[in-house]
């Protein structure tokens, strides 16, 4: 058994009674059991956590965990990069459609709730197959008070947002997460997030930031992260930690020592990672933000317009400076695969250069046409990391495992389906980059404390029984960039709250799964 803890592994028999672990010792072989499973030689650990997911949309359209629960997850922490389902405004609901619907994958909702609390008891009702925590997204604040206008807020706007920030911390959430490489949020300034956060502060909540850069400016966006957070006084977690384009690989180094310093300095800062070389992003963060202001649809109309598409093309050419320029990032088109679209599904899997190539059509001009017949809902996947850093960051004590799994429809980034998995597999097993326990505390207890799961994330008496049997020898991701819907191998037995949602490798169809709340 690996406890979650970090502790060595020792062997041990585990006993689990109305949800929860009844012991952890020596159980005597004339114990009742309603089920009893015999793990020798497999590895018995708590369920693992994954501290980085965009599954909000698909948990409200019934989604089953599979991806997840196959490879042992048994808690999703959503509403990450600024995004969340909630809180919605009449006024601007068609723009949330819009900047929602990537994510979303295609999936059906009818957008009933509005206020935090009434999106929370709308994911109660779903029954989900895992556990659920939330943080509510600083974009979607914004785009109910703001919508994409491209402007410091005005003291009624940043009342307004306080006001809503406050409401989804008093619902349950976690803490508020912001994505400032993406419209809106990329329009606020630190000023404005550091007044949002201090009313997260007031609840004991956490910050959780897709910084504003992870390629030329990614240093300048750490430090902006850590002050921030500094200034409202509360714990921030950099999400997907990384350095993009081969001009910034190594930059890790030194901002991994950054994360040292503040916390040396008193500041409490913890990442997550995914272990993959490539990222994956929106259709519409491919275009500078100015493009974007107003929306989706303003972005399409403007793209439309020859005069506009050229000074596009020439702000993703020769615009390095305050924006994220996925493009640049993976080198050139011939790094951007097309992973999700809508209506021209005959491209995804390919990259930009080859579709551009086939078609003898500039590369710029195929984006751009597909951005147009999309209605900018769509992803990509960028390949511009280095293998050596994340290798790095997984090293570091205070990186946490999390997949930003999107799952979506068409070829979605195979971390959906293998993140976990190949950490152990690879990373552990095969290349012996960290070890087993060190790994195994980086998907269960670190996130746990993080979070504040005071019952969740080890194997300990009176915990809730979320709890993975995995044969270490076997475990591996399948999923790969082409054909990324193939689920993790090596997964044989995982419990939801005590009950087995994953038996002899097989999803059981059981749901059993909560919505976690923020107590305060």
């Amino acid at each position: 058994m690996v406890d979650g803890l970090g502790n060595r592994s020792f062997a041990v028999d585990l006993g689990i009674a109305n949800g929860k672990i009844s012991a952890v010792g020596r159980i005597g072989e004339g114990a009742e059991a309603a089920l009893s499973v015999n793990a020798r030689g497999k590895v018995v650990c708590p369920g693992f956590i994954d501290i980085h997911s965009h599954a909000d949309f698909v948990l409200l359209a019934g989604y089953d965990g599979k991806a997840d629960l196959l490879q042992g997850v048994t808690t999703l922490y959503v509403g990450s990069c600024g995004s969340s389902p909630a809180p919605c405004s009449n006024a601007t609901i068609d723009l949330l459609q819009a900047y929602a619907a990537p994510i979303h994958g295609g999936h059906e909702l009818d957008w009933s709730w509005r206020t935090y609390g009434d999106y929370l008891a709308r994911l109660r009702s779903v029954a989900p197959a895992v556990n659920v925590a939330t943080q509510v997204g600083h974009g979607v604040i914004r785009i109910a008070v703001m919508g994409f206008d491209n402007r410091p807020p005005t003291d009624d706007d940043l009342t307004a947002m306080k006001k809503l920030v406050e409401e989804a911390m008093l619902s349950g959430a976690f803490g508020m997460s912001t994505g400032l490489v993406y419209p809106p949020g990329i329009y606020s300034r630190a000023d404005e997030i550091a007044e949002l956060l201090k009313v997260v502060a007031q609840y004991g909540g956490i910050h959780t930031s897709h910084v504003r850069g992870e390629s030329d400016d990614l240093v300048k966006a750490v430090t902006e992260a850590i002050s921030t957070a500094g200034k409202a006084d509360l714990p921030v977690h950099l999400s997907h930690h990384k350095a993009m384009g081969r001009a910034n690989w190594g930059k890790v180094k030194h901002t991994l020592a950054m994360v040292d310093d503040a916390c040396d300095n008193g500041q409490d800062i913890t990442l997550d990672q995914y272990p993959y070389e490539a990222c994956s992003t929106l259709l519409s963060a491919m275009v500078p933000p100015w493009a974007m202001a107003g929306g989706f649809g303003r972005s399409v109309e403007r793209l439309k317009d020859p005069e506009e598409r050229a000074r596009i093309r020439a702000g993703i050419e020769e615009d390095h400076e305050g924006w994220e320029n996925f493009v640049q990032g993976a080198g050139g088109w011939h790094g951007v695969m097309l992973s999700f679209l809508e209506k021209n599904k005959r491209f995804e899997g390919k990259l930009v250069r080859e579709v551009a190539e086939d078609q003898c059509i500039d590369p710029y001009d195929v984006f751009f046409d597909l951005v147009v017949d999309e209605a900018a809902n769509g992803a990509v996947v960028c390949f511009s990391m280095s293998e050596e850093d994340v290798r790095a960051i997984m090293k570091h004590p205070r990186m946490m495992v999390g997949s930003d799994g999107i799952p979506s429809k068409g070829k979605p980034h195979p971390r959906m389906y293998g993140t976990f998995a190949r950490v152990l597999g690879r990373y552990v097993r095969d290349l012996g980059v960290i070890g087993l326990e060190e790994a195994i505390h980086k998907m269960t207890g670190a996130p746990a404390g993080r979070l504040g799961l005071t019952d969740r994330g080890a194997l300990m008496p009176g915990n809730w029984a979320d709890v993975v049997v995995f044969d270490p020898g076997r475990i591996i991701d399948t999923a790969t960039y082409t054909d990324p819907i193939q689920y993790a191998e090596g997964i044989e037995w995982v419990f939801v709250n005590g009950e087995a949602a994953v038996s002899d490798g097989e999803l059981t169809g059981v749901r059993k799964g909560m919505v976690l709340t923020h107590q305060y």
